[in-house]
């Protein structure tokens, strides 16, 4: 696509202009954020959190299988 100037420019398509969230949507979305805050608390108290991270994706792997 050409720009106003002449350019040649990649323009992707304009994005959904508005979502509709319901009520229990934004629950889940409210009750999701409480939860990344409360690991992110309880992670900044641990000596070393990453020692977590192989434990959670064996988890997660093991969990959809």
């Amino acid at each position: 696509m050409q720009t106003a100037r002449g350019y040649l420019a990649y323009m992707p398509n304009p994005l959904e202009p508005k979502i509709d969230l319901s009520l229990s949507i934004v629950k889940e979305l409210s009750a999701a954020d409480s939860a990344l805050s409360e690991l992110a608390g309880v992670a900044r108290t641990l000596p070393n959190p990453h020692l977590l991270i192989g434990l959670f994706l064996r988890r997660r792997s093991g969990a959809a299988a």
